[in-house]
């Protein structure tokens, strides 16, 4: 498989990613229960506004927890509108829920990303802001800044798992605003995101087809990357993997894969898991077996299962109160 071809399947694949919740109805601007605000200008990334969709509970008086959800795409398509109806969903069960843009990547195939406009790390500096926003703008929101979830999809994933696993001192926080708040996030619930972002790809192309098979693949996946992220993630491109920097103390994780991905390989949920538990982190993961990456998760009975799964896991991290203990009931 030539790199072009790959890279033109990570594209295609990943903009089939995900909505959980069917959209055939169209949209309402707000609800019985909730006041939806649409294109909230957060930051900014270079000269570009950042704007996120919210969605509040209506008539609360005491701060709420929030959750920001971040849209999939391969690092280069996708839009924050696509999640409205789950941020909907998560405002009429008490959630101050939020949607965000971030940069995204212009490729060039041919040229490394070099024309790139948008290099890595934008993406993860553009979400970051958005954190540091819902935290400075906290009583406009009536949110509780300490406690903050997010969950993303495929791409998303990835860059939720990354904002619960870096520090400032990991150096992305990026400029664009807000820079006296922290971003980091309480939970996180990523769906089928990437986690090892592999390593720089071989200098000299013309030898990737006398590899393994192994080191093949691992070779055109590193191409394909770098197409997407440019030159800046090939200095270390370990610096976008959330393995590297899983740590204890980091956000309780609720991870989702199927066991049938072909973009995103269940090994790399499996080495998260494996990660995490070195490092003493609490979460959930959750296989869903035969399930490939996007489409088939906005199917019944998978789609009701995984959200009532992230509503039990954001109840049990950001409001345990609400949550009722089985065990008390047995004692």
């Amino acid at each position: 498989m030539t790199g072009r071809l790959f890279l033109l399947l990570l594209v295609c694949a990943a903009l089939a990613a995900p909505a959980l919740l069917d959209r055939s109805e169209p949209l309402q601007a707000s609800e019985p229960r909730i006041v939806v605000h649409e294109d909230v200008m957060f930051g900014r990334g270079g000269s570009t506004e950042l704007k996120m969709d919210l969605a509040v509970p209506r008539a609360e008086s005491t701060p709420r927890p929030a959750v920001l959800v971040l849209h999939g795409g391969g690092w280069v398509a996708g839009k924050k509108r696509d999640f409205l109806p789950i941020v909907k969903l998560l405002a009429e069960e008490g959630f101050v829920a939020a949607t965000s843009q971030y940069r995204l990547a212009r490729p060039t195939i041919n040229g490394l990303g070099r024309s790139n406009p948008n290099p890595w790390p934008a993406q993860i500096e553009d979400v970051k802001c958005a954190v540091r926003y819902l935290r400075a703008s906290a009583k406009r929101w009536n949110l509780d800044p300490e406690r903050i979830a997010v969950m993303g999809f495929s791409a998303g994933g990835h860059l939720a798992m990354l904002l619960g696993t870096m520090d400032a001192d990991d150096g992305l926080e990026g400029d664009g605003g807000h820079a006296k708040q922290s971003s980091r996030v309480q939970a996180v619930i990523s769906f089928f995101g990437p986690t090892n972002m592999g390593k720089a790809p071989p200098a000299d192309r013309k030898q990737v087809a006398k590899l393994p098979m192994d080191e093949k693949k691992e070779a055109l996946r590193a191409i394909a990357l770098s197409a997407v992220f440019g030159e800046s993630f090939l200095a270390d491109p370990t610096r976008a993997s959330p393995l590297r920097y899983a740590s204890k103390g980091d956000a309780p994780m609720l991870l989702f894969q199927g066991t049938r991905d072909r973009l995103v390989d269940p090994e790399h949920t499996v080495m998260m898991m494996d990660a995490l538990t070195k490092a003493r982190v609490p979460g959930k993961v959750v296989f869903h077996v035969g399930e490939g990456h996007g489409r088939g998760w906005q199917r019944d009975p998978v789609a009701t299962d995984s959200m009532q799964d992230v509503l039990d896991f954001l109840n049990q991290q950001l409001r345990p109160k609400k949550v009722r203990s089985l065990a008390d009931r047995l004692r």
